[in-house]
């Protein structure tokens, strides 16, 4: 199964991230069930965007990178409400 997320202004968002829809492996296209817009699940061509997501593992760019762990719940619940203006950057 690949992970895509189309971005739409229709598109869901689960706990301020993108919905994740899943699509079949033989998939090359993915019709957004929100605005009904085609998309290419990966973008063999470098004007087309693809809308396939890579895990955590595979982008060392990713955000959840950044996390800091072992801290207390408290504490990651203010951490993903202010993800907007701080992007991960721990406030002291």
């Amino acid at each position: 199964m690949h992970p895509v997320v189309h971005g739409c202004s229709g598109w869901p968002e689960v706990a301020k991230a993108p919905y994740v829809w899943w699509t079949s492996p033989s998939d090359k296209w993915f019709t957004c069930p929100f605005c009904q817009q085609r998309a290419p699940v990966d973008a063999p061509n470098a004007f087309l965007k693809g809308v396939r997501v890579k895990s955590p593992l595979e982008e060392r760019d990713h955000a959840w990178w950044r996390v800091p762990q072992g801290r207390p719940y408290a504490f990651y619940l203010r951490f993903w409400e202010n993800w907007a203006f701080t992007k991960g950057r721990v406030v002291l």
